[in-house]
């Protein structure tokens, strides 16, 4: 039983996580449909954002 807690408190941890990935995802494929150069420029901003933010303290 206490496994399933843990699984279900790790899946509740990373939840906005995945919703986040997500919605950038959308956009990415939003953008490659209006223009395959915008989309290029998207996903380097994208990946820039990550990187940024997982090189914070």
């Amino acid at each position: 039983m206490a496994k399933k807690q843990n699984i279900k408190q790790t899946i509740l941890n990373h939840v906005e996580d995945f919703f986040i990935v997500s919605g950038l995802i959308a956009i990415i494929a939003a953008t490659f449909m209006i223009n395959t150069i915008a989309g290029i420029y998207a996903i380097g901003v994208v990946l820039f954002g990550i990187g940024w933010y997982l090189t914070l303290p």
